[in-house]
This record gives C-alpha cells, sequence and structure tokens, in this order.
C-alpha cells in the first residue's frame, strides 16, 4: 500500500511540475498536423463533478480541472457554499490518444492547454467517419443524472410491478439520457453503434480511466476520514 501510495504521489508531483503552457509551440500547423474537425467550432461546455467532499471541473473538450483561463478546479476537500475556494490539488488534466493507422503513420490526439488547437471535439461520427458544425454544437452538453434520481426511478418501477411506467413518472435527466434508442431524446436516435475495433478501444480506455480516477477519489477519502 506505502508503495501505491508513493508512486500516486510522484505522479502528481509530475503532473504539478509540468503544468505550464507549451513553450516552442509553432501556432501554424504543417499538413500533416492539421485536425480534420469539420467545421465544428471548440466545446464550450462545462460542469462541476460536485459529490462527496470533491469538487473538479470537466470540459466538454477533452480536458478537466481547469477553467480554460488559467484557474485550477480541483478542490478536495471542497469549499463551503459562500466561502473561497480552498488550493486545488491538480491544475488541469486531458485525455491523450494515439496510435498507428493503415500507412504506418503516428496518429495523436493530445489535448494540453488549448493554445494551439483542439483534439477533441463534441458528438458522434457518421457512418463515414465524419461530423459537421450542427452535430457538434448540438452535443456540446453535459448530461448529468444523481443517484437519488435513480434511486427514485427504480423505486417507481418496482411499484409498477412489470407494468408500463408513464414517462411523466420518469426524472427528467433520466427520460433525457443519450441512450441509444431512447425515444424521449431525438438527438441520439437510432445510430449506427458500429465504431469499430479502434474507436471501441479508445471508449474502453475512456471507462478504464474514469474507474481508476473513481478508485484514487475512494482512496483519498478513505485516508481523510
Amino acid at each position: 500500500m506505502k508503495k501505491i501510495i508513493l508512486s500516486i504521489s510522484a505522479m502528481l508531483l509530475f503532473n504539478l511540475l509540468m503544468a505550464r503552457e507549451n513553450l516552442g509551440i509553432v501556432e501554424k500547423l504543417g499538413s500533416s498536423e492539421k485536425l480534420a474537425t469539420g467545421d465544428c467550432v471548440p466545446a464550450s461546455s462545462s460542469i462541476d463533478l460536485d459529490i462527496n467532499n470533491v469538487r473538479g471541473r470537466l470540459q466538454n473538450g477533452g480536458d478537466m480541472w481547469w477553467d480554460l483561463i488559467n484557474n485550477a478546479k480541483y478542490e478536495i476537500p471542497k469549499s463551503l457554499p459562500g466561502n473561497p475556494e480552498n488550493p486545488s490539488s491538480l491544475f488541469a488534466g486531458a485525455v491523450w490518444i494515439g496510435g498507428i493507422d493503415a500507412q504506418g503513420q503516428l496518429k495523436v490526439a493530445a489535448a494540453t492547454y488549448r493554445q494551439s488547437g483542439n483534439d477533441f471535439f463534441p458528438g458522434p461520427l457518421d457512418e463515414n467517419g465524419s461530423i459537421d458544425k450542427n452535430t457538434c454544437k448540438l452535443w456540446d452538453h453535459h448530461y448529468e443524472v444523481l443517484g437519488t434520481e435513480i434511486d427514485s426511478f427504480l423505486q417507481i418501477v418496482t411499484e409498477a410491478g412489470g407494468g408500463t411506467v408513464p414517462s411523466s413518472a420518469v426524472p427528467t435527466d433520466i427520460l433525457n439520457w443519450p441512450a441509444y434508442g431512447n425515444p424521449y431524446n431525438a438527438q441520439v436516435g437510432f445510430r449506427n453503434l458500429d465504431m469499430g475495433y479502434a474507436s471501441a478501444l479508445a471508449i474502453m480506455l475512456v471507462i478504464f480511466l474514469s474507474v481508476l480516477a473513481y478508485l484514487y477519489v475512494k482512496l483519498l477519502l478513505g485516508k481523510a476520514v
């Protein structure tokens, strides 16, 4: 356990030391470095992961823990309402994904501080791997559902005894959840979910990182008790 804690501390220290703007970056990208983003504009939606004793800012462009200006947004323990924010233990984080394409070329999506462009945009790709500005804008949104809403919905389903639950009885956040085939969320519809091997791996990586972050927060909360 001591080795695990020391390793995590070392990684956090490394992240803090590296939390600075990119130096020597040329703003104009070469032809092999340009982003294939259609006409999408950068993601602007953000939300706070505010639960238990943690408050962290999540952006919709692959980055997190900051406000896109120059302020860290990762409080553990979080400040009380009306009080100044506590110091943040992290400044910023982001998803980095890389791989080799069929021609042997290295392809990397690695968000830093957005000063050299954006690698991640909201919204699903179509069957041709394309996306347009309207789709990006439509998905520039965070979906949130609370544990109390899930408990309430499960109770409603139990009381229905296997019968039909009217949509008016379902919590709004669950009713509008972007699930495949959800008739109450038209933007999802019945999109083709045959994503391919690379996309499936990317999604599995995001899920793995989310679980890892959850376990790390649980470890911190356990040490604070």
